[in-house]
């Protein structure tokens, strides 16, 4: 009888269309090797809003580099979704056990929007590394543009370090 009362209640209920989804606080998350990039996501408009086509929007993401050889971010594309993707400072050195914030110090951004783009919406974004080659980043999800005020404008600073301590003579 409960089950038949929630069948009845969700009747109604319209699902989300395919390329949409509830909101994350986390972007996506892909990794080629050992080169991660993490919180991967496009800063929209307001939820009630639609960037028009022709329009740009920001990628904000982290590049964390494992490996003990240091590689270069040299590109980066969404087609179907963005005529090109401008990197302010490419290319972009990811040095070895290290990681680089893009949407600091370097941006990138998804230039002449293919069709309007909504909160909610997903994409995908690849990008092309000088060692690593291409890693294809789907399932990118397009954040409101309050979400900017939660990211760090730069990378993390690193922990202090303490002077060394004297050695007893």
């Amino acid at each position: 009888m409960l089950l038949l009362g929630l069948v009845g209640a969700s009747a109604g209920c319209a699902p989300f269309p395919s390329q949409e989804a509830p909101l994350s606080p986390e972007g996506a998350k892909v990794s080629q090797g050992l080169l991660l990039l993490q919180n991967v996501s496009v800063l929209g408009p307001v939820p009630t809003q639609t960037l028009p086509a022709g329009a740009s929007a920001p990628v904000y993401f982290m590049v964390i580099n494992k490996s003990g050889a240091p590689d270069t971010l040299v590109a980066m594309s969404a087609p179907g979704v963005a005529a090109s993707v401008e990197l302010s400072k490419a290319p972009v050195a990811v040095p070895a056990h290290s990681s680089v914030w893009v949407g600091g110090g370097v941006t990138a951004t998804l230039k002449g929007l293919t069709s309007p783009l909504q909160v909610g919406q997903f994409v995908t974004v690849r990008t092309r590394f000088e060692k690593a080659g291409e890693i294809v980043v789907p399932d990118v999800p397009v954040q409101p543009a309050s979400y900017a005020s939660t990211l760090p404008s730069r990378p993390p600073s690193p922990p202090p370090s303490r002077p060394p301590s004297p050695l007893p003579s």
